[in-house]
């Protein structure tokens, strides 16, 4: 017979922790259990021993370099701190991986892969700035009249705008994913987003209102018309992302290469005259939307329901606060996103 208490402790810990969290966790656990069986010269580690040390031995693992090949391709090395610190916690270890140093490895991990894909010739972190106003605006001037496989792409990358989606999101949609309802709401079935595993089976709802009847120049309606303008030309439009790349190829990163480069062809940036510096990219999308709708002061509560995120202040720590003196104020975003502001 179990300890009292134990059975209705464990429903406790499946709501606090739930499965999706663990799904993503899990490839993180099992590459450090494959690490420890490796071990050195034939004598495997104890995965439930963890120092500074082993971490950094088991990052560098994980980076490669000097013919090693790596093991992974995300920047991102919180996570695995996180799904390692959570499987100790399990094991009664309590959660070793803090402080200080393991902070400083986490950034520089983060900055030798970066590098790293910049030797291999590919763009690393352009969610870190912003893509210039200009060219959204100047995909809604082509929009209103553009046509054939040029009409499909600006309602994609529109698309994405209105959203906030990651690349992988646009590959994940299907024909039939995106409908206008009898009341001019726009609304968009979720497949694939980063951290919800879940909608693969049971898909996500978005729905976004249209702008005022009275104003047909207003962001989300001229956004809208091109979208129907699309739609009626080609019904599966927005199923064209997931038809050139998987969602899943290089953890989204081959969606987002794709994706920005249609967008740097279709705007013609040198026509744009930016500044020298200024990065045209549709990596930033998620983190423009909700940054410029916190500038305009919108509800943060509509804003995360919107972006899908479960906490307010996953939100605002990871896709705002980090970006708020990168991003400038942008009056055509606030005007898009007015949905959500607080009524």
């Amino acid at each position: 017979m179990g300890r009292p208490g134990g059975a209705g402790a464990s429903s406790l810990r499946t709501l606090r922790r739930p499965q999706s969290t663990q799904d993503q966790y899990d490839p993180w656990v099992n590459l450090w259990l494959e690490w420890n069986e490796n071990g050195f010269q034939g004598v495997p580690y104890d995965p439930l021993v963890a120092t500074v040390d082993k971490f950094e031995l088991f990052a560098g693992w994980l980076l490669g370099g000097d013919g090693e090949r790596g093991r992974t391709r995300d920047k991102d090395l919180n996570k695995v701190r996180s799904a390692l610190n959570r499987w100790f916690d399990d094991h009664h270890r309590g959660r070793p991986l803090k402080g200080t140093d393991i902070s400083a490895m986490i950034a520089h991990y983060r900055g030798l892969m970066v590098l790293k894909k910049a030797a291999a010739g590919e763009e690393s972190d352009l969610h870190r700035v912003p893509c210039p106003e200009a060219a959204l605006l100047k995909l809604i001037v082509l929009g209103q009249s553009a046509v054939g496989l040029e009409l499909d792409w600006i309602a994609n990358l529109l698309l994405q705008t209105v959203g906030w989606f990651r690349a992988d999101t646009m590959a994940g949609l299907r024909a039939d994913d995106v409908t206008f309802d009898e009341f001019g709401f726009l609304n968009i079935l979720i497949r694939h987003m980063k951290f919800r595993p879940e909608y693969r089976t049971r898909p996500g709802l978005m729905t976004v209102p249209p702008g005022p009847v009275d104003q047909p120049l207003h962001a989300r309606n001229a956004v809208f018309a091109i979208l129907r303008r699309a739609l009626n030309a080609n019904p599966a439009v927005f199923s064209m992302v997931g038809r050139l790349v998987s969602p899943a190829e290089a953890n989204g990163a081959a969606a987002a290469q794709l994706i920005t480069d249609k967008l740097r062809e279709i705007v013609d940036v040198e026509s744009l005259n930016l500044p020298v510096g200024a990065t045209v990219s549709s990596h930033s999308f998620r983190e423009m939307g909700a940054t410029a709708s916190a500038k305009a002061g919108f509800d943060s509560i509509r804003m995360a329901a919107h972006g899908h995120w479960r906490e307010i202040a996953t939100m605002y720590n990871s896709y705002i606060k980090p970006y708020l003196s990168a991003f400038p104020y942008s009056r055509f975003l606030a005007e898009l996103n007015d949905f959500l502001r607080s009524t």
